[in-house]
Protein backbone atom coordinates (compact mmCIF):
# COMPACT_ATOMS: atom_id res chain seq x y z
CA UNK A 1 0.00 0.00 0.00
CA UNK A 2 2.83 2.40 0.73
CA UNK A 3 4.22 1.89 -2.77
CA UNK A 4 0.81 2.54 -4.29
CA UNK A 5 0.29 5.63 -2.15
CA UNK A 6 3.51 7.12 -3.38
CA UNK A 7 2.89 6.41 -7.08
CA UNK A 8 -0.86 6.62 -7.55
CA UNK A 9 -0.61 9.94 -9.40
CA UNK A 10 1.37 8.25 -12.15
CA UNK A 11 -0.85 5.16 -12.06
CA UNK A 12 -4.03 7.19 -12.44
CA UNK A 13 -2.69 9.65 -15.01
CA UNK A 14 -3.09 7.55 -18.21
CA UNK A 15 -6.67 6.62 -17.32
CA UNK A 16 -7.72 10.13 -16.35
CA UNK A 17 -6.09 11.58 -19.46
CA UNK A 18 -8.07 9.12 -21.59
CA UNK A 19 -11.29 9.93 -19.74
CA UNK A 20 -10.70 13.65 -20.29
CA UNK A 21 -10.05 13.47 -24.03
CA UNK A 22 -12.83 10.92 -24.65
CA UNK A 23 -15.26 13.36 -23.07
CA UNK A 24 -13.75 16.42 -24.78
CA UNK A 25 -13.96 14.79 -28.24
CA UNK A 26 -17.45 13.41 -27.73
CA UNK A 27 -19.25 16.34 -29.37
CA UNK A 28 -17.74 18.44 -32.20
CA UNK A 29 -16.95 22.03 -31.32
CA UNK A 30 -19.11 24.64 -33.02
CA UNK A 31 -16.67 27.51 -33.47
CA UNK A 32 -14.30 25.71 -35.91
CA UNK A 33 -17.24 25.50 -38.33
CA UNK A 34 -17.05 29.29 -38.72
CA UNK A 35 -13.68 30.56 -37.47
CA UNK A 36 -10.43 30.17 -39.38
CA UNK A 37 -8.45 28.01 -36.94
CA UNK A 38 -4.71 28.50 -37.26
CA UNK A 39 -1.52 27.56 -35.43
CA UNK A 40 0.74 30.31 -34.14
CA UNK A 41 4.44 30.04 -33.26
CA UNK A 42 4.82 33.57 -31.91
CA UNK A 43 3.97 35.34 -28.66
CA UNK A 44 1.50 37.54 -30.55
CA UNK A 45 -0.05 38.02 -33.97
CA UNK A 46 -0.05 41.29 -35.90
CA UNK A 47 -2.54 42.26 -38.58
CA UNK A 48 -3.04 45.22 -40.86
CA UNK A 49 -4.99 45.95 -43.99
CA UNK A 50 -3.93 47.63 -47.20
CA UNK A 51 -6.21 49.37 -49.67
CA UNK A 52 -6.12 48.79 -53.39
CA UNK A 53 -5.69 51.58 -55.92
CA UNK A 54 -8.14 54.36 -56.62
CA UNK A 55 -10.18 54.53 -59.84
CA UNK A 56 -8.33 54.36 -63.13
CA UNK A 57 -7.98 57.83 -64.67
CA UNK A 58 -8.27 59.37 -68.10
CA UNK A 59 -4.91 59.89 -69.80
CA UNK A 60 -4.89 62.86 -72.14
CA UNK A 61 -2.88 62.83 -75.32
CA UNK A 62 0.73 63.59 -74.54
CA UNK A 63 0.03 63.52 -70.81
CA UNK A 64 1.78 61.22 -68.33
CA UNK A 65 0.12 58.19 -66.79
CA UNK A 66 -1.29 58.90 -63.35
CA UNK A 67 0.33 56.87 -60.56
CA UNK A 68 -1.26 55.85 -57.32
CA UNK A 69 -0.21 54.23 -54.05
CA UNK A 70 -2.12 51.89 -51.75
CA UNK A 71 -2.80 53.01 -48.18
CA UNK A 72 -1.82 50.95 -45.15
CA UNK A 73 -3.82 50.85 -41.92
CA UNK A 74 -2.51 50.91 -38.39
CA UNK A 75 -1.21 47.63 -37.02
CA UNK A 76 -3.36 45.52 -34.71
CA UNK A 77 -1.58 43.23 -32.26
CA UNK A 78 -3.24 40.39 -30.37
CA UNK A 79 -1.41 38.51 -27.61
CA UNK A 80 -2.01 34.87 -26.73
CA UNK A 81 -3.47 34.06 -23.33
CA UNK A 82 -2.92 30.96 -21.20
CA UNK A 83 -6.05 29.30 -19.79
CA UNK A 84 -5.77 26.56 -17.18
CA UNK A 85 -7.71 24.63 -14.55
CA UNK A 86 -6.99 21.59 -12.39
CA UNK A 87 -8.25 19.29 -9.67
CA UNK A 88 -6.81 17.41 -6.73
CA UNK A 89 -7.23 13.72 -5.88
CA UNK A 90 -6.38 12.85 -2.30
CA UNK A 91 -4.53 9.67 -1.54
CA UNK A 92 -7.48 8.53 0.51
CA UNK A 93 -9.94 9.13 -2.34
CA UNK A 94 -7.76 7.13 -4.70
CA UNK A 95 -7.67 4.30 -2.17
CA UNK A 96 -11.37 4.30 -1.38
CA UNK A 97 -13.23 5.47 -4.53
CA UNK A 98 -15.93 2.86 -5.14
CA UNK A 99 -18.31 4.98 -7.22
CA UNK A 100 -16.24 6.36 -10.10
CA UNK A 101 -15.99 9.84 -8.60
CA UNK A 102 -12.42 10.25 -9.77
CA UNK A 103 -13.40 9.49 -13.37
CA UNK A 104 -16.12 12.15 -13.19
CA UNK A 105 -13.56 14.85 -12.39
CA UNK A 106 -11.71 14.84 -15.75
CA UNK A 107 -15.05 14.51 -17.52
CA UNK A 108 -16.26 17.71 -15.93
CA UNK A 109 -12.91 19.38 -16.61
CA UNK A 110 -13.32 18.45 -20.29
CA UNK A 111 -16.79 19.99 -20.36
CA UNK A 112 -15.42 23.11 -18.68
CA UNK A 113 -12.71 23.39 -21.35
CA UNK A 114 -15.19 23.01 -24.20
CA UNK A 115 -17.52 25.58 -22.69
CA UNK A 116 -14.67 28.05 -22.20
CA UNK A 117 -13.40 27.70 -25.78
CA UNK A 118 -16.87 28.15 -27.25
CA UNK A 119 -17.64 31.13 -25.01
CA UNK A 120 -14.31 32.72 -25.89
CA UNK A 121 -14.83 32.33 -29.64
CA UNK A 122 -18.49 33.37 -29.84
CA UNK A 123 -17.74 36.37 -27.66
CA UNK A 124 -16.71 38.07 -30.92
CA UNK A 125 -20.34 37.95 -32.08
CA UNK A 126 -21.73 38.84 -28.66
CA UNK A 127 -19.62 42.02 -28.84
CA UNK A 128 -20.30 42.73 -32.52
CA UNK A 129 -22.43 45.84 -31.98
CA UNK A 130 -20.72 47.18 -28.84
CA UNK A 131 -16.99 46.71 -29.42
CA UNK A 132 -16.27 46.54 -25.69
CA UNK A 133 -13.75 43.69 -26.08
CA UNK A 134 -13.37 42.77 -29.74
CA UNK A 135 -12.68 45.40 -32.39
CA UNK A 136 -11.33 45.28 -35.91
CA UNK A 137 -8.21 46.99 -37.24
CA UNK A 138 -8.74 50.69 -36.62
CA UNK A 139 -10.90 50.11 -33.53
CA UNK A 140 -14.29 49.60 -35.23
CA UNK A 141 -17.03 47.36 -33.88
CA UNK A 142 -17.45 44.29 -36.03
CA UNK A 143 -20.86 45.57 -37.22
CA UNK A 144 -21.24 49.32 -37.74
CA UNK A 145 -20.66 52.06 -40.34
CA UNK A 146 -17.04 51.74 -41.47
CA UNK A 147 -14.76 54.40 -42.92
CA UNK A 148 -12.79 53.19 -45.96
CA UNK A 149 -9.02 53.56 -46.21
CA UNK A 150 -8.97 55.05 -49.68
CA UNK A 151 -12.33 56.74 -50.03
CA UNK A 152 -14.43 59.33 -48.26
CA UNK A 153 -17.40 56.99 -48.61
CA UNK A 154 -18.43 54.47 -45.97
CA UNK A 155 -19.85 50.97 -45.83
CA UNK A 156 -22.27 49.64 -43.21
CA UNK A 157 -22.39 45.89 -42.60
CA UNK A 158 -25.51 45.86 -40.47
CA UNK A 159 -29.22 46.39 -40.86
CA UNK A 160 -29.99 49.95 -39.83
CA UNK A 161 -32.51 50.14 -38.29
CA UNK A 162 -32.20 46.56 -37.00
CA UNK A 163 -34.55 44.05 -38.62
CA UNK A 164 -35.72 40.81 -36.99
CA UNK A 165 -34.90 37.51 -38.66
CA UNK A 166 -37.50 37.19 -41.39
CA UNK A 167 -37.79 37.12 -45.17
CA UNK A 168 -37.58 40.93 -45.17
CA UNK A 169 -34.63 40.91 -42.79
CA UNK A 170 -32.76 38.29 -44.81
CA UNK A 171 -33.39 40.15 -48.07
CA UNK A 172 -32.10 43.36 -46.49
CA UNK A 173 -28.89 41.84 -45.12
CA UNK A 174 -28.25 39.79 -48.27
CA UNK A 175 -28.56 42.97 -50.32
CA UNK A 176 -26.06 44.71 -48.03
CA UNK A 177 -23.73 41.74 -48.48
CA UNK A 178 -24.04 41.73 -52.25
CA UNK A 179 -23.18 45.45 -52.38
CA UNK A 180 -20.10 45.20 -50.15
CA UNK A 181 -17.16 47.35 -51.18
CA UNK A 182 -13.44 47.13 -50.48
CA UNK A 183 -11.19 49.76 -48.92
CA UNK A 184 -11.02 51.58 -52.27
CA UNK A 185 -14.83 51.66 -52.57
CA UNK A 186 -14.89 49.06 -55.35
CA UNK A 187 -17.69 46.51 -55.36
CA UNK A 188 -16.52 43.24 -53.82
CA UNK A 189 -19.79 41.35 -53.35
CA UNK A 190 -19.97 39.09 -50.34
CA UNK A 191 -21.21 35.53 -50.62
CA UNK A 192 -22.67 34.51 -47.23
CA UNK A 193 -22.75 30.79 -46.55
CA UNK A 194 -23.77 30.56 -42.90
CA UNK A 195 -26.69 32.07 -41.00
CA UNK A 196 -25.72 32.22 -37.32
CA UNK A 197 -28.60 32.40 -34.86
CA UNK A 198 -29.26 31.83 -31.15
CA UNK A 199 -31.47 28.85 -30.23
CA UNK A 200 -34.41 31.26 -29.86
CA UNK A 201 -34.31 31.85 -33.64
CA UNK A 202 -33.49 28.31 -34.78
CA UNK A 203 -37.01 27.37 -35.77
CA UNK A 204 -37.57 30.65 -37.60
CA UNK A 205 -34.31 30.00 -39.46
CA UNK A 206 -35.56 26.50 -40.33
CA UNK A 207 -38.77 27.93 -41.72
CA UNK A 208 -36.95 30.56 -43.77
CA UNK A 209 -34.31 28.32 -45.27
CA UNK A 210 -36.21 25.05 -45.68
CA UNK A 211 -39.50 26.33 -47.13
CA UNK A 212 -39.06 26.17 -50.90
CA UNK A 213 -42.59 27.11 -51.97
CA UNK A 214 -44.77 29.65 -50.25
CA UNK A 215 -43.20 32.49 -48.34
CA UNK A 216 -43.13 31.74 -44.57
CA UNK A 217 -45.68 33.68 -42.56
CA UNK A 218 -48.07 34.26 -45.46
CA UNK A 219 -50.96 32.34 -47.02
CA UNK A 220 -49.75 33.15 -50.51
CA UNK A 221 -47.72 30.94 -52.80
CA UNK A 222 -45.03 33.36 -53.92
CA UNK A 223 -41.49 32.02 -54.13
CA UNK A 224 -39.51 32.05 -50.91
CA UNK A 225 -36.57 34.20 -52.01
CA UNK A 226 -34.30 33.15 -49.14
CA UNK A 227 -34.68 29.36 -49.30
CA UNK A 228 -31.43 27.46 -48.97
CA UNK A 229 -31.64 26.07 -52.50
CA UNK A 230 -31.75 29.63 -53.86
CA UNK A 231 -29.08 31.39 -51.82
CA UNK A 232 -26.84 28.54 -50.62
CA UNK A 233 -26.97 29.57 -46.97
CA UNK A 234 -27.22 27.03 -44.16
CA UNK A 235 -27.95 27.83 -40.54
CA UNK A 236 -25.94 27.24 -37.39
CA UNK A 237 -27.69 27.76 -34.07
CA UNK A 238 -25.24 28.70 -31.33
CA UNK A 239 -26.28 28.49 -27.66
CA UNK A 240 -23.30 30.65 -26.68
CA UNK A 241 -24.85 33.77 -28.22
CA UNK A 242 -26.13 36.02 -25.46
CA UNK A 243 -28.72 37.97 -27.47
CA UNK A 244 -31.95 36.19 -28.33
CA UNK A 245 -32.63 38.55 -31.25
CA UNK A 246 -29.28 39.18 -32.96
CA UNK A 247 -28.39 37.17 -36.06
CA UNK A 248 -25.54 37.15 -38.56
CA UNK A 249 -24.56 36.16 -42.07
CA UNK A 250 -20.97 35.05 -42.62
CA UNK A 251 -18.89 34.17 -45.66
CA UNK A 252 -17.30 30.75 -45.87
CA UNK A 253 -14.01 30.26 -44.01
CA UNK A 254 -11.27 32.12 -45.83
CA UNK A 255 -13.75 34.81 -46.84
CA UNK A 256 -13.56 36.64 -43.52
CA UNK A 257 -11.00 37.39 -40.79
CA UNK A 258 -12.57 35.64 -37.82
CA UNK A 259 -9.48 33.84 -36.50
CA UNK A 260 -8.76 31.43 -33.69
CA UNK A 261 -5.02 31.03 -33.08
CA UNK A 262 -3.74 27.97 -31.24
CA UNK A 263 -0.37 28.77 -29.65
CA UNK A 264 -0.30 25.70 -27.40
CA UNK A 265 -2.69 22.77 -27.72
CA UNK A 266 -4.54 21.39 -24.71
CA UNK A 267 -1.90 19.87 -22.47
CA UNK A 268 -2.54 17.49 -19.60
CA UNK A 269 -0.25 17.78 -16.56
CA UNK A 270 0.35 15.66 -13.45
CA UNK A 271 2.16 16.42 -10.22
CA UNK A 272 2.10 15.37 -6.58
CA UNK A 273 1.88 17.25 -3.31
CA UNK A 274 4.71 15.68 -1.34
CA UNK A 275 3.26 16.84 1.99
CA UNK A 276 -0.28 15.49 1.59
CA UNK A 277 0.50 12.80 -1.00
CA UNK A 278 -2.41 14.17 -3.03
CA UNK A 279 -2.22 13.96 -6.82
CA UNK A 280 -2.69 17.16 -8.83
CA UNK A 281 -4.01 17.15 -12.37
CA UNK A 282 -4.44 20.12 -14.66
CA UNK A 283 -5.00 21.09 -18.25
CA UNK A 284 -3.99 24.25 -20.01
CA UNK A 285 -4.02 25.73 -23.46
CA UNK A 286 -2.74 28.97 -24.95
CA UNK A 287 -4.69 30.75 -27.65
CA UNK A 288 -6.52 33.86 -28.71
CA UNK A 289 -9.50 34.79 -30.84
CA UNK A 290 -9.63 37.89 -33.01
CA UNK A 291 -11.44 39.57 -35.88
CA UNK A 292 -9.16 41.71 -38.02
CA UNK A 293 -11.60 43.16 -40.51
CA UNK A 294 -15.35 43.60 -40.86
CA UNK A 295 -15.48 42.29 -44.44
CA UNK A 296 -17.34 39.01 -44.80
CA UNK A 297 -19.59 39.41 -41.75
CA UNK A 298 -23.01 41.08 -41.61
CA UNK A 299 -25.37 41.38 -38.68
CA UNK A 300 -28.65 42.65 -37.33
CA UNK A 301 -29.32 43.17 -33.65
CA UNK A 302 -32.93 42.27 -34.35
Amino acid sequence: MATFSGAFAELLEPRLREVYFNEYDQEPLLFPQVFNRKTSKRAFEDALKVSGFGPIAVKGEGQPVAYDDPIQSDRKRTVHTVYALGFRVTMEMADDDLYGIIDQMPKDLARSTRHHQETLAWGVFNDAFAGAVHTTIGGDNLCQIHALLKSTNTYENQSNPPIALSVTGMEDLLTIARTMVDESDRFTPGNPKTLIVPPDLKFEADRLLDTTRGEPGTDENQINTVATNRIGVTQLDVPYLTSDTAWFLVNAKGGHTLHWFDRKDITWGTSKDTQTKDALYDILYRAHVTVDNWAGVWGSSG
